[in-house]
């Protein structure tokens, strides 16, 4: 019974895949990424030790660590995103989210080594 609730999923979810044009399953598949991303960013043990945050407070001086925040969040997202999307160019949304997820767990494990 639950093989047959699986199949019946994975049908409709391949027919909706198919019926998108190209730059919906872009769209698509950048959403999920994006979501991916997100998902990491607000788990990772230590967001504010993302680099961007130093060179933000220099180019932006006298604003409050909210502002930091929010704008380093905007940043590392959006534009890794943007790259994870162009790089590995998922072709479905389980691969995007393994992108999103993926790209925000490299760049903790980057940022967050321990020396």
């Amino acid at each position: 019974m639950l093989q047959e609730s699986r199949n019946i999923v994975k049908g409709v979810y391949m027919g909706i895949l198919k019926d998108l044009s190209p730059t919906q399953l872009w769209l698509l598949n950048y959403s999920v990424t994006f979501f991916g991303a997100v998902v990491i960013y607000i788990f990772s043990l230590n967001p504010k030790s993302t680099s961007t945050l130093r060179f933000l407070k220099q180019f932006f001086p006298n604003k409050t660590e909210q502002f930091y925040i929010w704008l380093d969040f905007v940043i590392v997202i959006f534009t890794g995103t943007i790259l994870v999307t162009i790089i590995l160019s998922p072709q479905d949304p389980k691969a995007a989210l393994s992108a999103g997820l993926g790209f925000m767990g490299a760049l903790n494990s980057l940022v967050n080594t321990k020396k």
